[in-house]
């Protein structure tokens, strides 16, 4: 009778372990869920903080090599996507182009654009206008533009190519005056009206104050700063305290050397 006992008593453990197993396993995956969820969130707060905190000082380069990452961390900030453009493992740059109604583009400036990025990135680069059309604004908001970026894009970086889109629009709202600005880590707007009265005491340089005004936002987007050297693209002051340069000769349409050399050490 002792053993009966002893059997029935051995089956019945055995039949519980299974269920127990089972229990313990539904509880570590939700545990592990629950911590996933919880360092995501915590990345992401890290990610959108201070400049100078741990992870923008020391793993925002590593994460923003990932496009993955860069989405679901919201990493888009000048600089975030230079891994795009720069490192050797990725193929062609597409620059897509969309351009605002009743506005028109100087399109030896964009050749121009295009042949400074293949120099300077070592990548083959290509460009081609949207199909979709962006309806004319007298000014556009900083709130509108990141939308816009996302609604007008007809091509997303896939596979191996890297995206840059380029958008032509009025003037910006708050800052009519201004030039251009970056948007995201993959985009650039120009403000061709600005422009255009920018350059309307010498209407010759316009094309060159274009190529001059993208490639000074390309140079954001591979995370160089401004400085303060003559002569360089990336030069704070490079449009004279907001007066143009009456010499075509005189508008800065390249990366000076020091520039280059920068761009070199960040494909490393």
């Amino acid at each position: 009778m002792g053993i009966l006992c002893c059997l029935a008593q051995d089956a019945h453990q055995q039949a519980v372990s299974p269920n127990k197993m089972k229990k313990f396993l539904i509880i570590l995956v939700l545990l592990l869920v629950i911590l996933a969820s919880f360092g995501f969130a915590t990345l992401k707060i890290l990610a959108n903080g201070p400049e100078n905190n741990y992870f923008n000082r020391n793993l925002r380069q590593i994460f923003s090599q990932h496009r993955f990452w860069r989405e679901t961390l919201g990493l888009h900030y000048d600089g975030d996507g230079r891994y795009d453009y720069l490192l050797s493992g990725t193929g062609k740059i597409m620059l897509e182009v969309d351009v605002m109604s009743n506005l028109s583009m100087q399109p030896q400036a964009l050749e121009l654009v295009r042949q400074r990025i293949e120099q300077v990135t070592g990548k083959q680069t290509l460009y081609y206008f949207s199909s979709s059309n962006i309806p004319y604004k007298q000014s556009v908001s900083l709130g509108e533009l990141a939308g816009m970026m996302l609604v007008r894009r007809d091509f997303a970086a896939t596979g191996k190519d890297a995206k840059l889109q380029i958008l032509y629009l009025s003037r910006d709202s708050a800052e009519p005056q201004l030039l251009g600005r970056t948007v995201r880590e993959d985009g650039i707007v120009l403000y061709e009206e600005a422009l255009g009265d920018f350059t309307k005491s010498n209407p010759d340089t316009l094309p060159a104050y274009e190529a001059s005004t993208i490639l000074h936002e390309f140079g954001h987007q591979l995370g160089l700063q401004h400085d303060e050297t003559p002569g360089c693209l990336m030069n704070s002051s490079a449009e004279q305290s907001h007066v143009a340069r009456e010499e075509l000769a005189d508008v800065v349409t390249d990366f000076c050397l020091q520039e280059t050399e920068l761009i070199k050490q960040l494909k490393n």
